[in-house]
């Protein structure tokens, strides 16, 4: 029963971090597509005169719009002048409204092509010290050239935990899901055998019988 309860909630928190930055950018989305509609509405009323079940029709002017709108503001804000325009009215107006860093910061994780690694993707061991301990975490940036910065959830609560910026020659990245590891913190690492396990077989006896 324990395990169960167990498993029902980390699936629930691995949904969320996937649902969550998804479903904030459908619905701000939404919102500008209906904001767009509101305004075309003459327009989309003078086609339907002369076109037969239009209906959807307002979205798909709407939307298109809006993409046209995105497709302009990314080519002027990458001009010098642009970008000087946009960093400015960010820092002096934007960066003031309650909640825009955290909605610019949840949007970026899912949009950005730039990421070695998607946030808390990665489950990895990791020695903070210059001894043979090891700590189980999860990689929430991996941008870096020499450092990793990586999670490191506190048992039995997951949602706690520490930040620890690791060099690389210290992070060991392994292939078991964040799902799985996250079921071994709240049972306070119980099944962290597999775990070690994989660290063993990929970093410690392969090296040895080379």
């Amino acid at each position: 029963m324990k395990r169960l309860r167990n498993f029902f909630i980390t699936s629930i928190i691995g949904g969320l971090l996937v649902i969550l930055p998804v479903a904030l950018l459908l619905w701000i989305f939404s919102i500008v597509v209906n904001f767009v509609i509101k305004y075309i509405s003459p327009v989309t009323k003078l086609v339907s005169m002369f076109i037969i079940d239009v209906r959807i029709l307002p979205v798909i002017i709407a939307v298109a719009i809006v993409v046209l709108i995105c497709f302009c503001v990314g080519l002027i804000v990458k001009t010098k002048v642009g970008n000087w325009v946009h960093n400015n009215i960010e820092v002096k107006l934007l960066a003031k409204i309650p909640g825009y860093n955290m909605v610019k910061g949840a949007l970026g994780q899912i949009l950005s092509t730039e990421r070695k690694t998607r946030p808390f993707s990665k489950v990895v061991l990791f020695k903070l010290y210059n001894n043979d301990i090891l700590m189980t975490g999860i990689v929430s940036d991996d941008d870096h050239e020499e450092y990793v910065t990586i999670f490191c959830p506190t048992a039995p609560n997951p949602t706690s935990g520490f930040i620890y910026h690791v060099p690389r020659e210290r992070v060991f990245p392994l292939d078991e899901g964040v799902e799985n590891t996250m079921r071994t913190v709240l049972s306070g690492g119980s099944g962290s055998s597999v775990l070690i396990e994989e660290y063993l077989e990929k970093y410690v006896r392969n090296k040895e019988n080379k």
